[in-house]
């Protein structure tokens, strides 16, 4: 048999340097430690024995020459053969490939040579996921005709490459899934997310349940009488019923429900309305009537809720009444200017039956609580306070963010540990290797989800150190409020209330309001003072 071509970067690596000839014997250098060198060989169709053997040969033969070349490097050949014949290299289910990751897992391989990359996969993402794997356990791995060694700096950017093609094709993969849900949702078809009062899921498929779906259109018939969202929602929590999951009934779980055309048999997809493949509850002339109900007392109200950041009470101001949060709400435009009010959370969810309610003018409570403020004065104990207040929220901020950073990077440990565990049972051939791609596929999405997330709160953690509050700029602020509170940024004047203050409670009995103050030492000045 006329012996196969040795291939070119073969030949040159197994060239020999000779020493310099300077006069003195060379000094051998001392013998380097053993890499003991798996050669993985693959045909994809049995033909004839002969051929069969003779392309399997060539292929360990070549391999071999190389591997031999590199004798001074300490490789060395093992003597088990893991060869697999008659396997196509699109699946990772096959027996020698198995062999192969079982004997690195159990610390018996130190390297891994192939003829070519093909031989040990054609599928890019199998053959990226199989090169981590080898990354992970310390394994080079060498494919001799096409110069892909991962000990060296050539091969390490090979590598890379194919990680980016890799992750181009995760994300191909990706955007066509994303594709077909949009085609499937034109078509009238569930695609998944939020299954609404009256509907389960079989097969894919939404089925009408005969029980909610009279209540569903009890509600539809409620609201068209009363015309309230509040008013169904009492009326439903009175008969005790619940929503889809199991929750009291509020006026924004009403007003989801009378929206999604879901119950009269149309489907959304994106801006458009479509007709469904599943049975209606309500029929389209009822749902259009309540959509103009909805719209007409949408536009009628006039009110809508102000950002939380430009509202200056959000989250301290409370109804003394029932405890709840009170939410800002700005009504139309008078003069030029908008005006607002805080109502309780509770009573504008639940109606007067949960809380006897309390609403108050933005503008005479957000002054009251100022002038509260600029009454302090720049006293010392004061400034003190609101520094200590200051550093312990930037401590908690710190803790928290390194928790998280801490729990991210656990969860990416147990995605990393979940897919080394699904490739090799890829490899050992278990089945159900279609579920186990899917699920590396999920896993690969979850473990770039995680590692964004990890990468903000580092930044955000980093940035802790440059906020906070200046101590002479608390100073300033408390002795000179009525200057500087009109040049604060909202911003601003949020987090200088929200270290000031812990909780404003509004009596809608008294007309009156009690401040309580940020930490014992802020408390205790303020009752010195009489503040």
């Amino acid at each position: 048999m006329v012996a196969p071509h040795q291939p070119e970067e073969a030949i040159m690596i197994a060239t020999v340097q000779h020493p310099r000839r300077n006069g003195r014997q060379p000094v051998d250098p001392p013998p380097a430690a053993l890499i003991r060198t798996a050669i993985y060989t693959r045909k994809s169709v049995e033909t004839e024995a002969s051929e069969v053997l003779t392309s399997l040969e060539v292929q360990r033969e070549l391999v071999e020459k190389y591997v031999e070349s590199q004798r001074e490097r300490g490789w060395q050949v093992l003597p088990e053969r893991f060869d697999d014949n008659g396997f196509s290299g699109g699946s990772l289910s096959r027996p020698a490939i198995g062999r192969l990751l079982a004997e690195i897992e159990a610390g018996r391989v130190d390297a891994v040579a192939v003829y070519r990359l093909d031989r040990i996969s054609r599928r890019q993402l199998d053959l990226l996921r199989l090169l981590e794997l080898f990354h992970q356990r310390g394994i080079a791995f060498v494919s001799v005709t096409e110069t892909l060694n991962s000990d060296t700096p050539a091969g390490r950017a090979m590598i890379h490459l194919l990680g980016v093609f890799a992750q181009l094709e995760r994300e191909t993969i990706a955007e066509r899934t994303r594709d077909s849900m949009r085609a499937a949702r034109r078509r009238g078809m569930f695609t998944g997310g939020r299954v609404f009062l009256g509907y389960r899921v079989e097969a894919g498929k939404l089925i009408v349940v005969p029980a909610e779906a009279a209540l569903v259109r009890e509600i539809f018939r409620l609201y068209r009488a009363e015309g309230s969202l509040s008013a169904v929602a009492q009326d439903l929590n009175r008969r005790g019923w619940k929503t889809k999951g199991g929750a009291r009934w509020d006026k924004g779980a009403v007003h989801r429900l009378l929206r999604t055309p879901v119950v009269a048999g149309l489907m959304r997809a994106r801006e458009e309305t479509v007709a469904g493949q599943h049975e209606a509850i309500v029929s389209r002339q009822e749902w259009d009537a309540v959509q103009a109900m909805l719209d007409g007392q949408d536009r009628g109200r006039g009110d809508v809720p102000r950002q939380r950041s430009s509202a200056l009470l959000a989250g301290a101001l409370h109804c003394a009444a029932c405890s709840s949060g009170m939410v800002y709400r700005a009504t139309s435009a008078k003069g030029g200017r908008r005006t607002g009010y805080y109502e309780c959370a509770r009573y504008s969810r639940e109606g007067a039956a949960a809380c006897p309610g309390s609403r108050v003018p933005a503008g005479a409570i957000e002054t009251a609580v100022v002038e509260a403020i600029r009454g302090l004065g720049a006293d010392e104990r004061l400034v003190a306070a609101v520094m200590e207040a200051a550093r312990i929220e930037r401590e908690r901020q710190k803790a928290d963010l390194e928790c998280e950073i801490q729990r991210l990077e656990d969860e990416l440990q147990k995605v990393i540990d979940e897919q080394e565990r699904l490739v090799a049972q890829l490899g050992q051939g278990a089945p159900g290797a279609a579920a186990m791609q899917k699920r590396l596929a999920e896993l690969d999405a979850a473990a770039q989800d995680a590692q964004k997330a990890r990468k903000a709160a580092q930044g955000r953690l980093a940035s802790l150190a440059s906020e906070g509050l200046d101590q002479a700029h608390v100073r300033a602020t408390l002795a000179s409020w009525n200057e500087l509170w009109g040049a604060l940024e909202p911003r601003e004047r949020n987090q200088v209330v929200g270290l000031l203050i812990e909780k404003v409670a509004w009596d809608r009995r008294s007309r009156d309001y009690t401040i309580r103050w940020r930490g014992k030492d802020l408390a205790g000045a303020v009752a010195a003072g009489g503040a």
